[in-house]
């Protein structure tokens, strides 16, 4: 999915790093993306390391959603959290002795385990947050998605907060409310990291629509004011309306697979990009003809009012 939706921000909104160059020393944003070198990231208006993240490779993916759970230090220390109870309790009923020792050890690393959850799982939140700050939404939008993410810090803190503190006497039931409340954030926390790119997705195709859609009305006024070519040019328009109204169909459809996970969704977006250049590269060559043939058509009249004298 991270490829796919490269792709498809890469291919609709403008290109962001024009005016820095592309070698360099790789730096990590506050955002966990790597950039290129530290003028992409000023670009982006995103604070920096001077190293690159996760070893020049865009974690993003890794941590967001439920792969939170995944990296190696919280894997670790979920196996811990498993098989303290599944191992050391096990043996030490059935060897019929007195078991504190055992049941100590599992919910100590339980809490160990919680404890780097809720941590992970803020770190993520934040990264979360300031992309969403920079990306191509309304206020409005940024705004709702922002709000959502700083009611789930308040719920993982408080949680991690919690973990923290379990005593060693505390309840199974205390322990596995902890576990689910944090597991139902990372879940809400996935799903504003993908409703947020499915909106980045429509409004950035809906953005190329709309400047389309200008130009066209545009070169139709000129065609039909211009009776002497209309129907040579009048083909062409038709032909990129019909595309424009694919792209439509594509603003409404791309954003659904993005929130469905959809396998398809990096051949999907290379086809709109290919979709979406291929209009643009007909229009400005309907504007080269189209001004062309105007010239040639105003050199006709002219040379015909100088033979008339």
């Amino acid at each position: 999915m991270k490829a796919a939706l490269a792709l498809i921000f890469l291919m609709l909104a403008s290109t962001v790093y024009a005016a820095c160059p592309t070698a360099g020393s790789p730096v990590c944003g506050e955002d966990g993306r790597t950039y290129a070198n530290a003028c992409q990231a000023r670009e982006r208006g995103v604070r920096f390391t001077p190293v690159a993240c996760g070893g020049n490779r865009d974690t993003r993916g890794r941590l967001v959603g439920a792969a939170v759970a995944t990296t190696k230090s919280l894997s670790t220390l979920k196996r811990a959290a498993e098989t303290a109870h599944e191992n050391s309790i096990k043996r030490c009923l059935k060897a019929g002795k007195q078991c504190d020792d055992a049941v100590k050890k599992s919910k100590d690393a339980k809490k160990a385990y919680l404890a780097g959850y809720a941590n992970k799982a803020t770190t993520v939140l934040e990264q979360l947050k300031v992309r969403i700050s920079t990306m191509s939404l309304s206020n409005t939008s940024k705004a709702q998605f922002v709000q959502r993410v700083e009611d789930l810090l308040v719920t993982v803190r408080d949680n991690g907060k919690k973990a923290k503190e379990l005593a060693a006497t505390a309840k199974a039931a205390d322990v596995a409310k902890i576990n689910k409340e944090l597991a139902d954030s990372v879940v809400e926390l996935n799903a504003v990291h993908l409703e947020s790119q499915a909106a980045v997705a429509s409004q950035a195709i809906g953005s190329r629509v709309v400047k389309y859609e200008v130009v066209l009305a545009k070169i139709q006024a000129v065609v039909v004011k211009k009776k002497s070519f209309n129907e040579s040019f009048q083909t062409n328009i038709d032909e990129i309306r019909l595309k424009i109204d694919e792209m439509k169909v594509k603003q409404t459809a791309f954003p659904k697979m993005i929130l469905a996970g959809d396998p398809g969704l990096k051949k999907e977006a290379s086809a709109i990009r290919t979709l979406v250049r291929g209009t643009g590269t007909k229009i400005k060559s309907l504007i080269s003809r189209l001004n062309a043939a105007i010239k040639s058509h105003n050199r006709a009249i002219e040379k015909k009012k100088k033979a008339a004298k």
